[in-house]
């Protein structure tokens, strides 16, 4: 899974410059970081779970 890093700050440039919308890689970094317990699994998860993770709210 890709690193939530590469979606902060340094990578809003590049969104934007790709014609993305301002703070696209914000939903993006807070989409990876619901879903990170899912990263390492060997198998893919149910999607009942999946769908409990993206739609906790912190």
């Amino acid at each position: 899974m890709r690193s939530i890093a590469i979606l902060h700050p340094g990578g809003a440039g590049a969104a934007i410059g790709a014609g993305l919308r301002a703070g696209f890689h914000l939903a993006a970094a807070d989409v990876y970081r619901r879903l990170e317990e899912f990263g390492d699994a060997a198998e893919p998860p149910p999607v009942d779970e999946v769908k409990a993770a993206l739609l906790h709210r912190p």
